[in-house]
């Protein structure tokens, strides 16, 4: 399911000057640090890193009942405009799904590509882990089967 991704539709709003300097969430799970390949990277290790750590520290965690796992799929290109924006694993609960495709679009637009990058495009999987049950939490999707 396309959540957002034709970029003639309405794009997240342009940021304007510096990045502003977040304070962490430690309320919140991390999202799963970038594979080993891409930790790796030359090019790319640092910079899907801070692309991780943007997303992590905007996403607004739901209350939940249960661990969900939530994994989008992103296309930026070069300038680090988010071209495509995709529900790539869902988790069956709609509130955890939409938490997480909100984090990447309040995120976006990212810094540009690293000089060294040869890539006009890049693709990125990032997966939200919800593992912080709260007691009683009545997060139930009336849409989801049990």
């Amino acid at each position: 399911m396309v959540v957002a991704g034709n970029p003639a539709a309405a794009p997240p709003p342009p940021r304007s000057g510096t990045r502003r300097h977040r304070q962490p969430r430690p309320h919140t799970t991390a999202a799963n640090p970038p594979g080993l390949s891409a930790q790796r990277d030359p090019v790319w290790g640092a910079y899907v890193n801070q692309l991780n750590r943007e997303v992590q520290e905007v996403w607004q965690q739901v209350p939940i009942d249960r661990p969900y796992r939530v994994t989008v799929r992103l296309t930026l290109d070069r300038a680090g405009n988010l071209l495509d924006l995709q529900l790539a694993e869902p988790s069956g609960f709609a509130d955890a799904d939409a938490a997480a495709i909100a984090a990447v679009q309040q995120s976006a637009p990212f810094e540009p590509f690293p000089a060294t990058a040869t890539r006009d495009r890049i693709r990125v999987n990032l997966t939200f882990n919800y593992n912080l049950v709260e007691p009683g939490a009545a997060a139930r999707d009336p849409g989801a089967k049990e």
